[in-house]
C-alpha cells in the first residue's frame, strides 16, 4: 500500500508520483489509510475526487480509513460528502 504524506496541500498533491495511482488493486476494494494525514486543503479534496473517479472507472470498491473529522467537515461544506459516504 502506498503511503500518502501527512501534509496534502496543493504543492504536495501535485507531486504525488505515478506509483500511488499504480497501487490501486486490479479488483476488489481500494483501501486507503488516511489516519496520518494531518494538513489538507482543497487540493486534497480534488485528490479524493480523482481517487473516487478512478475506483469507479475500474469498478473497485473504495474504503477511506482514518479520515479526520476536519476532512469530513470539509467534504460537507463543499457539498460532496454524499459521494464518499459508502467509503467511510
Amino acid at each position: 500500500m502506498y503511503k500518502l504524506p501527512a501534509k496534502l496541500t496543493h504543492t504536495e498533491v501535485a507531486k504525488i508520483p505515478q506509483e500511488f495511482w499504480q497501487s490501486a488493486p486490479q479488483k476488489g476494494i481500494w483501501t486507503l489509510d488516511l489516519s496520518h494525514v494531518k494538513e489538507i486543503d482543497s487540493a486534497f479534496l480534488a485528490l479524493l475526487l480523482e481517487i473516487l473517479k478512478k475506483s469507479n472507472m475500474q469498478k473497485l470498491g473504495l474504503k477511506l480509513k482514518g479520515l479526520h473529522q476536519n476532512t469530513i467537515d470539509l467534504l460537507k461544506v463543499y457539498g460532496i460528502y454524499s459521494l464518499f459516504e459508502k467509503a467511510l
